[in-house]
């Protein structure tokens, strides 16, 4: 056993979180969203739920309009009806969602006009998607505890509220603690080198380590969880939101990111398909098709690798 290499552990490569990212979380990190682990529950809400925003902080990177419009009818209206725009969750008040916003307005007209002032901002930035609405609305429910005693309200650096539709507490473990025992009678320098003693400790511990998170996967895999999506590239949810809301074409995105119009097509259905939200034509002004009132959103599927 005398000159045995010692095993090499793999080395993880961390990437950095790039500065216009939202405030919370960095899937890059790991090259996984929701909480960076390979698996995550059927619904996929925490990887959906971190898609999103990363996608809301690149519309205000390449587009600041897209919060600028906000700020002028949507809020307005949004300040203006003395009714209770929040509701009760968790111990503390949530903005109200799509569908009960839109029951309100059925029986309040200054409530209607907040919606259809929603809707057209919807229809303007090609973010129609339900879930875009109440992210305005999230994030309007935000702006209003800035606003000043004397009304005023400050415009400058405006930013979403991000990640308050899913719950940041990580899942119940499905593995326990766990001690990895070592079998070794004594070391004698004068025997034995040093490097074959490591190697032998560490040829033990590398048999039930494995064995461990092999169990582990095994157990992931009985209790539902699926894989969770990989995405490393943030430049692409810069591609998608240049593509959906600034109206540019694949070739141009390419021509500034170098890379052809086909990978650039790819990437930004992909990030459409994380976020759910229905892509653009590829025409001059096209508007994606009207979601039908009240329907469900279902996510679209997720490549795997």
């Amino acid at each position: 056993m005398a000159g045995a290499k010692k095993p090499k552990a793999k080395t993880l490569h961390f990437l950095p979180s790039p500065g216009w990212g939202p405030p919370i979380g960095n899937p890059f990190a790991t090259g996984r969203l929701g909480f960076g682990g390979d698996f995550e529950e059927p619904d996929r809400a925490r990887s959906r739920s971190d898609a999103r925003n990363w996608f809301l902080a690149a519309t205000r990177y390449v587009q600041p309009k897209v919060l600028e419009d906000l700020t002028g009818e949507p809020f307005d209206h949004y300040l203006g009806p003395p009714v209770e725009l929040s509701a009760p969750m968790r111990g503390r008040l949530r903005p109200l969602t799509w569908n009960e916003l839109r029951a309100l307005g059925g029986r309040d007209h200054r409530v209607k006009v907040l919606a259809e002032d929603l809707q057209a901002w919807g229809r303007r930035w090609r973010l129609s998607a339900t879930w875009c609405r109440e992210a305005a609305l999230r994030t309007l429910a935000a702006w209003s505890f800035r606003v000043e005693p004397d009304g005023s309200f400050d415009r400058s650096n405006l930013d979403w509220s991000y990640g308050a539709d899913v719950s940041c507490d990580p899942p119940d473990q499905l593995c326990g603690p766990v001690t990895f025992a070592v079998d070794l009678a004594g070391w004698d320098p004068r025997v034995t080198s040093r490097s074959a003693a490591e190697w032998l400790i560490l040829d033990q511990i590398a048999e039930q380590v494995q064995a461990y998170f092999d169990a582990g996967e095994e157990r992931a895999r009985e209790h539902g969880p699926v894989k969770a999506p990989t995405k490393r590239e943030h430049d692409h949810f810069l591609w998608a939101a240049r593509y959906q809301v600034c109206r540019w074409s694949f070739p141009k995105i390419g021509e500034i990111a170098e890379k052809d119009a086909g990978t650039v097509s790819w990437a930004v259905g992909e990030v459409l398909g994380l976020v759910g939200l229905p892509q653009r034509p590829p025409g001059k002004g096209g508007h994606p098709k009207k979601e039908a009132p009240g329907a469900p959103e279902s996510p679209l599927p997720i490549p795997q690798t």
